[in-house]
């Protein structure tokens, strides 16, 4: 049993376009993908608890988005669970703006660290749920680009492990849920490419997320 979320409870998603899913442009206030899937397994799966669901993704986030509009976007709404799916805007930037050094994994998680110890400070009760970057592609499958990422994407991962360890967060791997399935499937069963998932790629992150906040 995963850690069950009350009645009357705030769930918190934080992220960027996977998470956004159209929820300020044509799909109001949830979305059309993994945060919807939540809501309406909450609603069939526990109708006794009224859960209060709040989507503040934004398309094109990096870690340091997030951080800049914790005040505005997290601590507002004090609430009892904050999830995170952050990394693979970070990634791309640091890959194609060879420049960016402070997109690398190590700033990657200075940055991530800065948010979450804010949320400790601030919001001490509120649970945190990190969901590692993920990348939708078979290995022997990629080309130049998608071996760039996967041969980083475990770094970024790798943080989101320390910062889960340390903040005592609930760990979502994400990225290896999604390769476990390409053994059976392909990519395309989950993903039109590699970032955003389709229909149902966004349902296999809304039970991954059902399944640790209890079901």
């Amino acid at each position: 049993m995963g850690h069950l979320i009350n009645n009357e409870d705030t769930i918190l998603f934080f992220g960027d376009s996977i998470t956004d899913c159209g929820r300020r442009d044509g799909y109001p206030p949830y979305g059309n993908g993994y945060v919807r899937n939540f809501y309406d397994m909450a609603a069939v799966y526990q109708p006794e608890n009224k859960v209060t669901v709040i989507n503040k993704g934004i398309s094109g986030n990096t870690v340091e988005d997030l951080n800049n509009r914790w005040k505005d976007d997290v601590l507002q709404h004090q609430p009892e669970w904050l999830t995170i799916l952050i990394g693979i805007n970070d990634i791309h930037r640091y890959i194609l703006e060879k420049n960016c050094g402070h997109l690398d994994p190590a700033g990657f998680e200075q940055v991530y660290e800065d948010l979450l110890q804010k949320t400790a400070d601030r919001i001490p009760d509120s649970r945190i749920i990190l969901i590692d970057p993920f990348y939708i592609c078979r290995y022997d499958d990629a080309d130049d680009f998608d071996t760039q990422v996967i041969e980083l994407i475990s770094e970024y991962i790798e943080a989101v492990q320390r910062l889960s360890d340390k903040y005592k967060a609930i760990h979502i791997r994400m990225h290896d849920i999604f390769q476990s399935m390409l053994k059976f499937r392909d990519p395309s069963t989950y993903c039109p490419e590699p970032v955003h998932p389709n229909h149902t790629g966004h349902f296999l992150i809304a039970d991954s997320l059902y399944k640790v906040t209890g079901r």
